[in-house]
């Protein structure tokens, strides 16, 4: 057992119920009540069931808002003895009333949504290969370990066996930017294995797009959310996902039923990052459960040239909190470590250096220098776990317009970098793309030469974006920068966790500066994500006790 693994789970580990949940617990009694009285409502549902039991109905919702899947009741023996008295509000496995589904199961000591239960319990079959003969493997290791590299071999062996004919693969990511960058990341590592033009055109006219466009997201769909499901299945026979642990259950389940008998699935990813906004840990509980075909990438090719935030994130990772700070506490031209944020001539000192960088990208942008714009971009870049505050994107970004003075008056400027916040197809910019606006022949544009292929949006065209001299942990993974500036918040935080910071310490490939006192620094390692659910149990034991049912998880 690793340190990490020996470390008492703090965040998500006791859901914060808030009065929304306990209206949503009684809305769900009330209609239980008019499916069983024919619609004739007498009492608040409130008044119905024990409080016990209906604040732990209230609780399994905030842990679903909370992206936890479940809510474990095993220390609540009273209260799984009332839920176990309420057949027409909680199901467990073997009760399903499948002409009136119940809203909730009970699944040994886990609670569940009925529909999150079921997502789960199909997801654990496929990968255990006991629903249908899909194979599914595992590309897993930390930042610049050559997973990337892997995918690209595996991806030119079947373009070599498919003959003069296109292989029926596709090459998908949970973001409009991820999907973009795992081209542009192929195309670098194909290099390394020597295609030929004609193999390597191949796999570069593979589609690249989100899930959601994979699948054929219908936003405005009532019956059908999606084009392809277990009705229509995807006609590909191999899917590649790439920043795979940032997958929900939710889509993770469409993604697998829409897959044919016989394909193969292969996800992506570090599962000790950031998971999915939305609930659920499915790529951490699949390598958790040894499931699938699973490769451990170790390879350090990103990192070899900076030992130092190379140790500094094995000991993040590793739960390793005393290590961490000794680390810190060797300040070097790699590694330094700003341990007062209210020291002021520390603090003005990073931002001094943040201004000179920024400085030198508008120099190239004023001289309608595009490619090296967005070069320089990317040799520096401030990350906070905060959008708001004076220690958030907000507040550097104001401090560090203010010190550019009369260089960044109005909102045009040159060498503004921008963040794109929407996905928009008139332009093909995805949520997350970041450019500079330049001057080019006289007119403002911004530039998105790190996209593929390049873009350049004239400023009245450009979609819903952001100033990013600064940008959240959250919006930088995937991404590398050779010098990052980390900036924890002062005081509580319910997202200063574990795989906040490892995030945000392994986007750089040369450099650290990391702004947080030793408490914060402590406190976000002694506090990894823990999400409940029971995949990982379900998948390395197959203790489902009754197998999931297709209708079930695609109703409600």
């Amino acid at each position: 057992m690793t340190i990490r693994d020996s470390i008492t789970p703090v965040s998500h580990a006791t859901p914060e119920i808030r009065s929304r949940d306990l209206r949503a617990a009684d809305l769900y009694v009330d209609v239980m009540l008019r499916s069983s009285d024919g619609g004739a409502i007498t009492t608040r549902g409130s008044s119905t069931i024990p409080p016990g039991a209906r604040a732990t109905l209230a609780r399994v919702l905030a842990a679903f808002r909370e992206q936890s899947v479940c809510y474990s009741v095993a220390d609540d023996p009273a209260s799984l003895d009332a839920l176990r008295g309420l057949p027409r509000l909680v199901a467990t496995p073997t009760t399903i009333d499948d002409s009136r589904p119940q809203p909730f199961v009970l699944d040994g000591h886990r609670l569940y949504l009925h529909r999150a239960w079921a997502q789960e319990c199909e997801v654990a079959e496929y990968v255990r290969g006991t629903r249908s003969r899909i194979d599914v493997q595992i590309v897993t290791g930390g930042p610049g370990s050559g997973k990337t590299s892997d995918v690209a071999r595996q991806l030119l062996e079947l373009v070599r066996q498919s003959g003069t004919q296109q292989p029926a693969i596709a090459l998908t990511a949970p973001t409009g930017k991820a999907a973009k960058r795992v081209r542009q990341a192929i195309e670098r590592s194909l290099t390394y294995h020597n295609p030929t033009p004609a193999e390597q055109e191949a796999i570069l006219a593979l589609p690249a797009q989100t899930v959601h466009k994979l699948l054929g997201a219908n936003p405005a769909g009532v019956e059908r959310q999606f084009k392809y499901g277990p009705d229509e299945h995807l006609p590909y026979t191999h899917v590649f996902v790439d920043e795979a642990s940032m997958m929900s259950l939710d889509m993770m389940h469409h993604l697998m039923v829409a897959l044919p008998d016989g394909a193969q699935l292969t996800l992506i990813g570090d599962p000790d990052q950031l998971a999915s906004v939305d609930s659920g840990t499915v790529l951490g509980d699949i390598v958790k459960a040894g499931a699938g075909r699973l490769r451990r990438r170790t390879e350090r090719y990103r990192h070899r040239n900076c030992p130092k935030v190379m140790a500094l994130a094995d000991a993040i990772r590793d739960g390793d909190a005393d290590t961490a700070i000794r680390i810190l506490s060797k300040d070097s031209g790699e590694v330094r470590w700003v341990r007062d944020p209210k020291d002021v001539n520390a603090i003005s000192e990073v931002c001094d250096t943040v201004v000179a960088h920024a400085r030198s990208i508008m120099k190239e942008a004023h001289a309608a220098n595009l490619v090296a714009a967005s070069s320089k971009r990317m040799e520096m870049q401030v990350l906070c776990a905060h959008r708001r505050g004076a220690m958030g994107v907000a507040g550097w970004n104001r401090e560090i317009e203010r010190r550019l003075g009369p260089d960044s008056v109005g909102q045009w400027y040159v060498g503004r970098p921008v963040i794109v916040t929407v996905n928009d197809r008139v332009s093909g910019l995805s949520n997350g793309d970041v450019g500079v606006l330049c001057r080019v022949n006289g007119e403002r544009v911004v530039s998105f030469s790190a996209v593929e292929p390049p873009v350049s949006v004239a400023v009245t065209r450009l979609p819903q974006h952001e100033t990013v001299h600064a940008l959240t942990i959250h919006k930088s993974q995937g991404s590398e920068y050779a010098h990052v500036v980390v900036v924890l918040p002062e005081g509580e935080s319910r997202i200063l966790t574990r795989e906040l910071l490892y995030t945000g310490v392994t986007r750089a490939f040369r450099s650290l500066t990391l702004i947080g006192s030793e408490d914060q620094i402590t406190r976000a390692i002694n506090t990894p994500v823990r999400r409940a659910t029971g995949l990982a149990e379900r998948v390395s034991s197959g203790t489902a006790e009754n197998p999931s049912r297709e209708h079930d998880a695609r109703s409600d």
